[in-house]
């Protein structure tokens, strides 16, 4: 007669034990993992949406670089505020806008990437699109580049989920500047002249006091990957 083999109780215990231990420690990395794929993700479709839309008003007045649009036409600087609201109201054609806040100050308490508190500057206009996507500037202004079609004409700050959280620079909230070729070029990268390289500033080293602004630059050219 065949003997059976079984499990005891104790080994069915220590070995779910060892599995609950394993579990316990691997699922957080795979949660923080899939969030920053669904965050690149949502950085990714909020580039293309507006890109998409300032192209497409080059596209209707046949122009190939934004300042010649009748976006931009009006002399001097153009801003959402209301003293300049051209763009602001011309914008309703290439963006699904539900709400915008022309005068007032960023809604939202983001923090940098190390956890500390932004201090939110003033008079920046908030516009709230459908899918979404917070778009935040003070303005934007025509190019002294002699037309350069990657003159930026004005920084533009993506929130790619609105109010939901983490509210945080580096991980939802991202700085770019917006090209006359109607291209966003993220603050911190190769073709920005704004701001230094990210690589040697430490704008989005999670490390460094108050980073955070330049992650945008990072994500990007380690193509679509949060790193960090």
């Amino acid at each position: 007669m065949k003997k059976k083999f079984a499990f005891t109780l104790a080994e069915v215990l220590i070995t779910l034990s060892i599995i609950g231990v394993v579990a316990a420690i691997t699922m957080p990395i795979l949660m923080q993992k899939y969030q920053k794929m669904v965050l690149v993700n949502q950085l990714k479709k909020a580039v293309s949406v507006v890109e998409n839309g300032f192209r497409k008003a080059m596209a209707d007045d046949g122009v190939d670089k934004l300042e010649d649009t009748s976006l931009f036409r009006e002399e001097g600087s153009i801003a959402f505020s209301g003293y300049r609201p051209t763009l602001k109201y011309n914008l309703d054609k290439y963006f699904k806008i539900i709400k915008n806040d022309e005068y007032g100050t960023i809604p939202i308490n983001y923090k940098y990437l190390d956890g500390f508190k932004y201090a939110q500057p003033p008079q920046f206009a908030s516009i709230y699109l459908s899918d979404g996507i917070i778009l935040y500037t003070s303005g934007f202004y025509r190019t002294t580049f002699s037309g350069s079609p990657t003159a930026s004409l004005g920084g533009i700050l993506i929130d790619v989920n609105g109010e939901k959280g983490p509210n945080q620079y580096g991980r939802d909230m991202f700085n770019f500047n917006l090209a006359n070729n109607g291209r966003l070029y993220p603050a911190g990268s190769k073709e920005d002249n704004g701001y230094s390289y990210w690589k040697t500033n430490g704008g989005c080293d999670p490390a460094a006091a108050r980073s955070g602004w330049l992650c945008a630059a990072r994500i990007i050219e380690n193509g679509w990957v949060m790193d960090y």
